[in-house]
C-alpha cells in the first residue's frame, strides 16, 4: 500500500496545491487493513476532484492516508450506489465572506499531480 498525507493544518489555512508540495508518502507491506472512498462524476467538478477517492487505515490505525497505489492479495467489497448528495455549508463568518467563485481548477490539478512531478 502506498499513501500519502499532508501535515496538520492551522489557520491561516494554505492552499491545497501548495501544502501537497510538502507531502509524505508511506509505503506498508503484508498490512490488513480498510479503504473507504467515493467516485465523483465529470459533473461534479468545483464540487469536488471528480473521479476516484480512495484512502487507506491500517487495522493497527498506525498507517493510512490518501491511496496512491496498492496491490490486494485478498479482500471483500461493498459498493453502495448512492443516487443522491446531500451538502451542508459552514454557516461562520470565515465561510461566508469567502471568495469562492475563483476558479481552483489548476490548484487541484497541481495538488493531484504533485507527486507524479516529484518523481520526474
Amino acid at each position: 500500500m502506498k499513501t500519502r498525507s499532508v501535515e496538520r493544518q492551522e489557520k491561516p489555512y494554505r492552499p491545497l496545491n501548495e501544502v501537497t508540495r510538502s507531502q509524505k508518502e508511506f509505503e506498508c507491506h503484508d498490512v490488513d487493513g480498510t479503504i473507504v472512498g467515493f467516485c465523483f462524476p465529470d459533473f461534479t467538478q468545483g464540487l469536488n476532484v471528480p473521479g476516484y477517492h480512495l484512502h487507506f487505515l491500517s487495522k493497527d490505525r498506525k498507517a493510512g492516508g490518501h491511496i496512491l497505489d496498492c496491490i490486494m492479495t485478498r479482500g471483500t467489497l461493498f459498493l453502495d450506489h448512492t443516487s443522491n448528495f446531500h451538502m451542508e455549508l459552514p454557516k461562520r463568518k470565515e465561510f461566508l465572506d469567502a471568495d469562492l467563485a475563483k476558479d481552483t481548477r489548476d490548484a487541484v490539478d497541481e495538488a493531484e499531480t504533485c507527486r507524479s512531478r516529484r518523481a520526474l
